[in-house]
């Protein structure tokens, strides 16, 4: 699996006790396939690219908003895709800028994660408002939610913020997860550790996005390698 982190600053460094250098400035700079493996941090069973911390440096990437620049954000997942992965991970920025919107036409899975509250009901019609401008790219059938730090005293319940969405817009995600509040979560955020490793809440919710999502992963996948006759790649 390949994680890119590309929020400013990368959240994988903090929390995946990683680098901020190298990162995919290597790409941009020197735009090959091969510059991206220098840009890779490895741990375990895991490789992670992270977008640049340097202001300057993010802020030039946003610049190149063709995608079929050489060095834009879109080429450089392009690159990364080099056959060795099963899954590519993109932890996308909320901003709408490049380091948001290539990755959305790169991706074939989008995963929304919202807590029960209005201000995030807003912005996740925000988000499926901007999705729907991709059209055929990512169909609906293509997208979930999950509903974050949920308790007795949210706003919303799962079924209420689902509805409020087919009010708002027509239609709702389906809510792949409903992660319950636990203070384990942020604990663990703050010791840098795994939060799956502290919180039985985290890891039901986890597992409940595997269990909803993997069955028709594996069909369009199956229909992907059967038109094209290669290996797919989940990127989600």
């Amino acid at each position: 699996t390949l994680l890119l982190s590309l929020g400013m600053p990368a959240a994988a460094a903090s929390h995946l006790r990683i680098r901020y250098v190298p990162n995919l400035v290597e790409f941009f700079e020197r735009p090959t396939r091969a510059s991206i493996q220098t840009a890779v941090q490895k741990l375990e069973g895991l490789e992670v690219l992270t977008a640049p911390e340097n202001s300057i440096e993010y802020l030039r990437a946003t610049q190149v908003v063709d995608t079929q620049a050489p060095n834009s954000i879109f080429a450089a997942l392009n690159a990364a895709e080099d056959g060795s992965y099963a899954a590519m991970v993109m932890d996308l920025p909320s901003a709408e800028t490049p380091w948001m919107l290539h990755p959305l036409y790169f991706a074939n899975l989008v995963l929304i994660v919202a807590r029960p509250t209005m201000a995030d009901l807003f912005a996740v019609r925000h988000t499926l408002n901007a999705l729907s401008i991709l059209g055929s790219k990512l169909p609906r059938e293509s997208i979930y939610l999950v509903l974050n730090q949920v308790s007795a005293d949210s706003a919303f319940s799962p079924r209420q913020f689902a509805e409020e969405l087919v009010s708002a817009v027509d239609w709702s995600p389906p809510i792949s997860a409903v992660i319950e509040h636990d203070p384990n979560i942020l604990a663990a955020q703050n010791q840098r550790v795994p939060a799956v490793t502290r919180s039985e809440k985290l890891t039901r919710g986890v597992r409940q996005v595997i269990s909803n999502l993997f069955p028709g992963m594996e069909r369009a996948l199956g229909e992907s390698e059967a038109s094209n006759g290669k290996k797919p790649t989940l990127r989600l």
